[in-house]
Formats: structure tokens, sequence, C-alpha cells
């Protein structure tokens, strides 16, 4: 019967609280490092957002210098085409835009006429 007491003495004395102890640190590291790993995901979600954010500013800006110049000669094109093609509107349907387009010196890969 001693032998038991002297067990129970152990574990109440030594094994509890060491195995108390072990939890509680346990679920304190727990909660550090899911706070840690959440920080790191949203620091790593807001640097992919700013890069994403960054790389379609640049892509606007490169599609800016590039339209600037197809802008204007699509505004000398439409008033060539208003004033000089399209004064009078009578046989408009019967009109070969083709035609128009290679007199213009329209490139056909990149320009087509359309009538709305």
């Amino acid at each position: 019967m001693k032998i038991t007491s002297i067990n129970k003495q152990l574990f109440q004395n030594i094994v509890s609280p060491v195995i108390l102890g072990l939890l509680i640190i346990g679920i304190f590291s727990y909660k550090n490092t899911q706070t840690i790993l959440s920080i790191n995901n949203e620091t790593e979600q807001n640097f992919i957002y700013d890069e994403i954010r960054s790389f379609i500013e640049l892509q606007f800006v490169a599609l800016s210098i590039i339209e600037e110049p197809m802008e204007q000669q699509m505004r000398n094109y439409s008033d060539k085409i208003v004033n000089k093609y399209f004064q009078n509107t009578v046989s408009i349907e019967n009109i070969n835009l083709n035609d128009i387009r290679d007199k213009l010196g329209m490139d056909t890969e990149v320009f087509d006429l359309y009538l709305n």
C-alpha cells in the first residue's frame, strides 16, 4: 500500500505539474506560431498585391505610350474619311470600304473600316 501512495504522490507532485507546464507552453507556442504565420501571410499578400498593382500601372503607361501615335493617326484617318469620302452620304451603302482603306494607305493587318 505504501508503494501505491508513493507513486500517487510522485505523480501528483512531479509528473502532473510537468505535464501541465508542457501543455501551457504548447498552447502559448501554438498561439505565437499562429500569430507569426498570420502576420507573414498578410505581409506576403500585400507584397503580391503591390507587385501586381505596379505591373498593371507599368502596363498602362506602356500602352499609353504605344497608343498615343496610333490615336493621332486614327484622328487623321477619321478626318480624311469624313471630309473627303463621306461628304455626301446618299449612296453610302454602296461604297467599297476596302478601296477607301487602300487609298488612305491603311495597313490591312491593323486597320479596318466599318459603318454604323
